[in-house]
């Protein structure tokens, strides 16, 4: 008997909880967390496009650096920055 007597008490108090909030609390509660929601979504977007933005300059800077060979230090001369006093007008056939 103490099992349903305790079980008519959470009865009662969950409709006493449900009956507390109103059409208008519902509203507010759905509204907020559909803000929360695509504030989420936002964020995460935010975040993939920044690493897209990373990685982009990353290899441009390894271009910008120039076409340096990473065994011999020598320069290859179809990678611009051309080594002072070349340009690449039919040089483009190995390294300086």
């Amino acid at each position: 008997m103490r099992v349903l007597f305790i079980s008519d008490s959470l009865v009662s108090d969950y409709e006493g909880f449900k009956a507390t909030f109103t059409a208008e609390d519902k509203t507010r509660i759905s509204k907020t967390l559909l803000i929360l929601i695509i504030v989420t979504v936002a964020v995460f977007i935010a975040v993939i496009c920044l690493c897209v933005v990373y990685r982009k300059e990353e290899e441009e800077a390894k271009k910008r650096k120039g076409g340096q060979n990473s065994n011999d230090g020598t320069h290859d001369l179809c990678t611009p920055p051309f080594p002072s006093g070349t340009s690449c007008s039919g040089l483009c056939s190995g390294t300086h």
